[in-house]
C-alpha cells in the first residue's frame, strides 16, 4: 500500500504539490519546526535547519535521516577544521552539508556519487548552499579504471544506485581507489566514509594506496544482504589490520531496522 501511494504521488505533479503542503503541515505538528519545500527547475528544494538540498520529490525527512545516520558514520571521529574528508556514496549531499561546515574554509570535502541522476541533485545541493570547499566527483570505484558501468535509474530505493556491469539505463565511468588518489594528488586523508553498496570490496585490491593515506575510516559493509558478493565485513577487517589500522569495537545494540549498522567497520591509525 505504501509503495502504491508513492507511485501515485510520483506520477502527477499536482499530487506532489498536495503532498508537499501536507508534509510541511504534519512536520510542523510533530517536530515544532518549520520547513519550506518548493519546486524549482525540475527539483524539489527542501529548506531545513541545517541547509537546503535538492530532491526528486517533495516528501523526505532529511533532518531525520541526518540525525539517525550521521552519528553512526562519525561515531569514533570528530571532524575538525581543516580536515580533508571523503564521502563515498554522497547521495544528494545530506552529510556533505554537515561535513562542509565543520571542515571550514581550510578543509576539503570530496563528495563521490556514482549514480549520474543522483549526482545532478548533489550538484544542486552544493550550489544552493554555496559549498565552496566541496569537490564533487561523478565516478564509480571499481576494480578497473576507465570502464563504462551501468545503473538502473531508481532514486526511490536506497539500493537503486548499485553498480551493474552489463545492464541498466544509466552509464558512469569507473576508477580504482588507487587511481583516484593519484588523480587528486593527496598525501593524506583525515577521514573517509564509505557507503557504496558493496563496492567497498575494491578497497582490498591493488596496492591499497588510498586506504594507506587514510587516518580514520567508517566503512559500511553489506553482509546483511543475501548476495554473497556483497559480503565484505571480514575481508575489510583483514585489509585494515594489514595496513596497520586499529579497529574500534562497535558495541552498540541495534534494532531490526538498524541491522546494517552491525556491519559498520570503524578504524584509525
Amino acid at each position: 500500500m505504501k509503495l502504491l501511494i508513492l507511485r501515485i504521488i510520483h506520477s502527477n505533479f499536482y499530487f506532489q504539490l498536495i503532498a508537499s503542503f501536507l508534509f510541511k503541515f504534519f512536520y510542523f505538528l510533530t517536530n515544532k519546526n518549520k520547513i519550506n519545500i518548493k519546486y524549482e527547475n525540475n527539483y524539489w528544494i527542501h529548506e531545513t535547519f541545517f541547509g537546503k538540498y535538492a530532491y526528486t520529490h517533495p516528501v523526505r525527512k532529511a533532518e531525520e535521516v541526518l540525525i539517525k545516520e550521521l552519528p553512526f558514520f562519525i561515531k569514533f571521529y570528530n571532524v575538525k577544521a581543516g580536515d580533508k574528508i571523503f564521502d563515498f556514496g554522497a547521495g544528494v549531499g545530506t552529510e556533505v552539508i554537515f561535513f562542509s561546515k565543520l571542515v571550514g574554509n581550510l578543509g576539503k570535502v570530496y563528495a563521490i556519487e556514482a549514480n549520474p541522476n543522483i549526482y545532478k541533485l548533489l550538484l544542486k545541493t552544493i550550489k544552493l548552499n554555496n559549498l565552496r570547499n566541496v569537490i564533487p566527483i561523478n565516478l564509480a570505484v571499481y576494480k578497473n579504471s576507465a570502464r563504462t558501468l551501468k545503473f538502473y535509474a531508481n532514486e526511490r530505493y536506497w539500493l537503486g544506485g548499485k553498480i551493474n556491469e552489463k545492464e541498466g539505463d544509466l552509464s558512469v565511468k569507473s576508477i580504482t581507489f588507487d587511481d583516484l588518489l593519484s588523480k587528486l594528488k593527496l598525501p593524506n586523508i583525515n577521514f573517509a566514509k564509505f557507503n557504496i553498496e558493496g563496492a567497498e570490496k575494491y578497497l582490498t585490491i591493488g596496492q591499497q594506496k588510498f586506504i594507506k593515506a587514510c587516518s580514520n575510516v567508517c566503512i559500511s559493509c553489506h553482509d546483511f544482504l543475501k548476495e554473497k558478493d556483497s559480503h565484505t565485513f571480514y575481508k575489510i577487517h583483514k585489509m585494515l589490520k594489514k595496513n596497520n589500522f586499529h579497529i574500534m569495537k562497535n558495541k552498540s545494540r541495534f534494532k531490526d531496522s538498524q541491522i546494517d549498522k552491525k556491519f559498520y567497520v570503524y578504524a584509525k591509525k
